[in-house]
């Protein structure tokens, strides 16, 4: 632990923008904005919390803050308690040059509940920044036991392939693209299942990120998708039914529906992240 608010060894520097030039520093400190007699009773004029210092952001809020609370005697659960806390932060700079974005993090009291009843400390990264994501798959990646809407027709009268112990296997989208109207299937599945009213619910609730599943099929064009029902170089099952799967839609028709997502996001104040699911050959 440093003697002096400036730091110690290589950390000496007394403001958050020096601090963050030298290697290894971080900048720690008490938001000033906000009254808290709990933290004045605590570390008094806070130098031997704060500062520019070399300590482990990981550690910093269990180790340094929780710890010495609560050989104080203060109760960790105790609402009043984690409030205090929160006014204590963490800045971390960047390496690269070039770089300018910063991680900002408060300290945070993170309570299992188990029989244990066991609080500790931790970083959490500021409000602004938090990142509070939802799912929203099985859509371009639909699966019959998620229940989406319209699941039933988009599944109807489909069957999965024959398991090496001759029993039917779960049928899956490959399966339905090898039904004669699978185009509209998907179509019909798609227009139900995106809608503005999901993305104004979850900001909501609190949400800012929105994660979207998509198959490689609904955005890469493959050789073998020109012909669903293509024939007799390929006697594999499983080839037959990826490329019956690759041609349900070419990409250009899946972009209708996946720029919607990005429009009634954005309109919710929402971002996105794309995630590739399904690869070829195999799905994450």
């Amino acid at each position: 632990r440093a003697d002096d608010a400036g730091g110690g060894g290589d950390c000496k520097a007394y403001d958050e923008e020096k601090c963050l030039l030298k290697p290894g520093c971080h900048w720690f400190a008490r938001n000033r904005s906000v009254h808290c007699p709990l933290c004045d009773s605590w570390f008094g004029d806070q130098t031997a919390v704060t500062g520019c210092r070399d300590w482990d952001t990981d550690l910093y809020c269990d180790g340094f803050i929780a710890k010495a609370i609560k050989g104080q005697g203060a109760d960790l659960a105790d609402e009043g308690v984690r409030r205090a806390v929160e006014s204590y932060n963490i800045v971390q700079g960047n390496p690269e040059v070039a770089n300018p974005f910063r991680k900002r993090m408060v300290c945070s009291i993170w309570c299992d509940f188990t029989p244990l009843a066991a609080c500790r400390g931790q970083p959490r990264i500021t409000a602004e920044d938090e990142v509070r994501g939802f799912n929203y798959g099985g859509r371009f990646v639909p699966e019959g036991y998620l229940g989406m809407p319209g699941s039933g027709e988009l599944f109807a009268g489909v069957s999965g392939p024959t398991g090496p112990d001759s029993k039917p296997l779960v049928a899956s989208l490959c399966d339905v693209a090898l039904a004669a109207d699978a185009e509209e299937r998907m179509a019909a599945f798609l227009d139900l299942n995106i809608r503005p009213e999901h993305f104004r619910w979850a900001a909501s609730l609190g949400f800012n990120v929105v994660r979207l599943p998509l198959g490689y099929w609904n955005v890469i064009d493959t050789p073998r998708a020109v012909e669903k029902n293509h024939s007799s170089d390929d006697d594999d099952d499983d080839a037959r039914r990826r490329a019956a799967l690759e041609a349900i839609l070419p990409p250009a028709r899946y972009r209708r529906w996946i720029d919607q997502v990005f429009d009634f996001a954005a309109a919710a104040g929402l971002r996105v992240i794309l995630d590739l699911h399904g690869a070829p050959g195999a799905q994450a």
